[in-house]
């Protein structure tokens, strides 16, 4: 029996869902428990912003885990995404702001990019 292989833009699941369980985790963080989440950020007003961009990568990270993203945009999103994240983290890292929390989170927000930004589609068999 032969097979046909299909070049397809396919990964593996399980960066994206990873990427998409820690958005979860971090997006909720401001919405249930904001002064906690302001403290540990070194942010000083706003709660209201940081509940709403949390909400936002909360839903981000619900559409990765669920698979809701559309194939030929899961790179981008992803990438995408963590890039805006990490920029974000580094900035407010820079400027002595929560270092240890918005450093680590711009580590692990570079790791993603680097991961989708370096992933290539695979050959996959097609029966």
């Amino acid at each position: 029996m032969a097979r046909t292989l299909l070049r397809r833009n396919v990964m593996n699941l399980w960066p994206m869902r990873a990427q998409g369980a820690y958005y979860i985790a971090s997006g909720l963080w401001p919405v249930v428990a904001v002064d906690h989440y302001m403290r540990a950020t070194g942010q000083e007003s706003h709660a209201a912003v940081a509940q709403v961009l949390g909400g936002v990568v909360a839903g981000i990270g619900v559409a990765l885990v669920a698979g809701l993203v559309p194939p030929r945009a899961r790179k981008w999103v992803g990438a995408g995404t963590a890039i805006a994240l990490g920029a974000g983290g580094a900035y407010f890292a820079v400027r002595g702001k929560g270092l240890p929390v918005n450093l680590t989170d711009a580590a692990v927000q570079l790791a993603f990019a680097v991961s989708w930004l370096t992933s290539k589609p695979r050959l996959v068999s097609s029966r």
